[in-house]
């Protein structure tokens, strides 16, 4: 999955290259309970030009209680639905 990425990760080698998104490699959502859940992202620098993933360099978001982040933050909540929608579609393709 693509993401953009606000500031391009460029290895300096024989020749430059340039990797000016994000793909995102891992997403681990933990929710036990209703009560307490946590997310991982990992994302590593990308090139959809090259379809090249730098897996050396990654960068990591952590959210410790999202549900928490949720009720603070609009955008986080409507991800987190997404996420949910998502979730729902993939699990029962319509056809």
């Amino acid at each position: 999955m693509i993401i953009q990425n606000t500031q391009p990760v460029v290895i300096a080698q024989v020749e430059e290259k340039s990797y000016p998104h994000f793909w995102i490699s891992r997403i681990i959502i933990e929710a036990p309970k209703v009560e307490s859940g946590r997310v991982h992202i990992e994302l590593s620098p990308y090139n959809s030009e090259t379809k090249e993933i730098l897996h050396s360099s990654v960068e990591r978001i952590h959210i410790e209680d999202i549900w928490s982040a949720a009720e603070e933050n609009l955008e986080i909540r409507n991800a987190i639905s997404s996420i949910i929608d998502a979730v729902n579609v993939i699990k029962n393709p319509q056809n």
